[in-house]
């Protein structure tokens, strides 16, 4: 028995499964949905949330509810795997909403192309995967990743002038967080 399990503190596991590409992400979140039609998925932004529901609905026949995070209530999730569809630009609105739904997993689906992955560690990440020959439909998920990206998240809190982001990301900020 852990010290955090003596009081009572479960810690969620956290995990990232990343793709090369979006079209590749698609592909593995297609698959996933196809084995779990009732998977908890998630999405901070409106236009990621239909995105993947009309997607799902035209290629697999199925029609899911993405749910957008900032709308689900607490413990919505409590006990249950969560999957997001995309990271939030920041680590502390994720990591506040994780603590309040007291999931037993959560995945986070991405690829390099991401809003979050792409200014900071895509090209280390696509770079290792190139050299270990993986192909473009296949992923990799590693606590390392996970890390990684939790860094970055909390650099840009920390750190965070909007006018020095790139464009992409500048106009998600734009759009999503004000």
């Amino acid at each position: 028995m852990g010290l955090f399990d003596f009081f009572g503190k479960k810690t969620t596991k956290k995990t990232d499964i990343i793709w090369l590409n979006q079209e590749a992400k698609m592909n593995g979140v297609l698959d996933i949905i196809s084995q779990n039609p009732d998977a908890n998925l998630v999405a901070w932004s409106p236009l990621t949330k239909n995105l993947y529901e009309q997607a799902t609905q035209k290629e697999l026949g199925i029609k899911i509810e993405v749910k957008l995070a900032q709308r689900v209530s607490s413990f919505a999730f409590k006990g249950e795997v969560v999957y997001f569809l995309e990271h939030h630009l920041f680590y502390s609105p994720e990591a506040e909403l994780i603590e309040h739904w007291q999931p037993q997993k959560v995945i986070f689906l991405g690829a390099m192309d991401d809003h979050v992955l792409e200014p900071a560690i895509s090209s280390r990440i696509t770079t290792m995967m190139e050299r270990m020959g993986m192909e473009e439909n296949e992923s990799i998920e590693h606590g390392m990743v996970t890390k990684s990206i939790q860094r970055v998240q909390q650099e840009f809190e920390e750190e965070l002038d909007v006018f020095a982001l790139p464009p992409q990301v500048k106009r998600w900020f734009d759009t999503f967080w004000r």
